[in-house]
Parts: C-alpha cells; structure tokens; sequence
C-alpha cells in the first residue's frame, strides 16, 4: 500500500478507507492533503473490486475546512498559485461526488467549511450526535466558497442552509440527521 503524507489509505476486500490524517491541525486540509487525496483516489481506482470508499478524519476531528494560511493565505499575491492550488482541491472533490463505488462520510469532532462540503458531496453519511458542523468563513468577512455553499444548499433545506451560511453559527451532527446532511447521527 502506498504511504501518504496526510492521508491514510487501507484497502480490506471491498471497502477503502481513507483518514485525512493532520490530526494536529484537525485534518483541515492543504495543498500537500489536496494532493494525497487525488493520489488515493487514483489507487482506489486501480484496486480490484472496491465497493465502498469510507472517508473519516484521524484524530478528534473530521476536517476543519481548508488550512486558511496554506490554501489562501500564502498564495494570495499569487494568482496563478492560488488558482493551482484550489484547482488541485476541486478535482478530488469532483472525484469524490462522482467516484463509480459509494462514499461514505463518517464524521467525528468538527466538520467545518471543506469539512461540510465532503460529508455533502459523499453518498452516505453518519456522524456522532455530539460532531459540530460548520460555514465559519462568514466570520472573516468572506462568503462559503470552494463547495461548502453548494453542500450546504444542495443537503439542507433552504432557509436552513441560508441561516448557516450567513450567520457562521453551528449544529450538532444530530440536528445535521433532522436537516438531511447526514442520512444517520450515532453516540460518538
């Protein structure tokens, strides 16, 4: 199996498992886990028979969006950085929403911005009734982008998603099981 840098990849018969794996940052991703996520993707694809793609975040989080100093940050003065990096982001997200077995999100801690997006655009997700779901990226001045209004709009209902977006306030993964985000909210 091929060794990652920030994401864990297991193949056992038909199910893959993936763990975003930068638990000291709450998994939240960045040009390096945009990349091992592609590169897994690509394995998955090239393994016999996988039926289910589980994705979950290592530690006590599932992802808290997009690393703000790596992915926006640090480009900024950059446009052509700045668009290779999201460009890379973009891909495994569209790969994922259309990956040909069932992805599965299990979330855990906090899943906020990218961290929605993902439990959005997966086929099936549980969370723990305790995990806090989240579009923070109000409170520094800027609209949910990249994705998360999309997930927001495209698994809550209307006024829900809306009231998420523009106040950055949260909800538990068994208010995101009432709204429809999640198809199920567990004990953690």
């Amino acid at each position: 199996m091929i060794k990652l840098e920030t994401v864990l990849l297991e193949i056992e018969g038909p199910v893959a498992t993936i763990s975003l794996n930068r638990p000291e940052k709450k998994n939240a991703m960045n040009p390096q886990m945009h990349a091992d996520m592609n590169t897994a993707l690509d394995e998955i694809e090239a393994a016999d028979g996988v039926k289910v793609v589980v994705v979950t975040g290592n530690g006590d989080s599932f992802s808290a969006g997009m690393d703000l100093e790596e992915c926006f940050l640090r480009p900024y003065e950059d446009p052509q950085l700045f668009y290779r990096t999201n460009l890379v982001a973009l891909r495994w997200f569209k790969r994922l929403k259309a990956f040909p077995a069932v992805t599965v999100a299990k979330v855990n801690g906090f899943a906020f911005g990218g961290g929605v997006l993902v439990t959005g655009i997966c086929d099936l997700a549980v969370a723990s009734e305790d995990v806090l779901f989240g579009l923070s990226e109000i409170n520094f001045g800027i609209f949910p982008a990249g994705g998360a209004s999309w997930a927001a709009a495209n698994n809550l209902p209307r006024k829900q998603a809306l009231y998420y977006i523009l106040t950055g306030d949260t909800f538990t993964g068994a208010q995101a099981r009432e709204f429809g985000l999640v198809n199920r909210a567990v004990p953690a």
